[in-house]
């Protein structure tokens, strides 16, 4: 009777241990931390993804050739030609083949959006925004084509906007390698630069 009762006693202490060791092994996220949401959307998926502030970015450069109903996308690019350079910086596409690419639920960014990304960051925006920086955005210097030459890998960042100032001309957002800035200007639409989408 004795030795029943003193194995009662010790599982009722068991279960009290057990319980206090699963409440202390809790963890608090950093002050700088950004969650990092999938993609779970059309044909872009497991991708990386970033919230800043209230905007869900991707955070990889853009690497499909097929749009979101299967058809092969024209005016995407490999810089150089080069297959090797994907995995690291994406593709380059032409402002359609930006729009083309895009499924359901995302979206090219507009300029004002990306200037409320680089409003959000602060100081120091293109530091931060670079592959890096403190935002999770990772922005690659994944260079451009223009007409037949390509040029500037690792040096620039240049990402298409939605916006255009005219028909053969649309915004693009640069990054350079060097600089801790981010500058906007207009670019032929026919040229190649990196793509990023945010969620809509």
């Amino acid at each position: 009777m004795k030795t029943s009762k003193i194995f009662f006693l010790y599982k009722i202490l068991l279960v009290i241990a057990i319980s206090i060791s699963c409440t202390n092994e809790t963890t608090t996220p950093t002050e700088n931390s950004n969650p990092i949401i999938p993609i779970d959307t059309g044909s872009i998926d497991g991708y990386a993804t970033v919230q800043i502030g209230n905007q869900i970015w991707m955070a990889e450069n853009l690497k499909i050739t097929n749009a979101p109903d299967g058809s092969v996308l024209q005016g995407v690019y490999a810089y150089d030609n080069n297959e090797n350079y994907v995995t690291e910086y994406g593709r380059l596409y032409t402002w359609q083949a930006a729009q083309n690419a895009c499924p359901a639920g995302w979206h090219l960014p507009s300029l004002n959006e990306w200037d409320a990304l680089i409003a959000t960051v602060g100081t120091d925006p293109g530091t931060k925004l670079k592959v890096g920086g403190s935002s999770g955005f990772n922005a690659k210097m994944g260079g451009r084509k223009s007409g037949g030459t390509f040029g500037y890998m690792g040096q620039l960042g240049l990402y298409w906007t939605s916006t255009t100032d005219n028909p053969d001309h649309a915004y693009q957002k640069l990054f350079i390698s060097t600089e801790s800035g981010v500058q906007s200007d207009q670019t032929p639409v026919d040229g190649g630069l990196s793509v990023r989408y945010i969620r809509d």
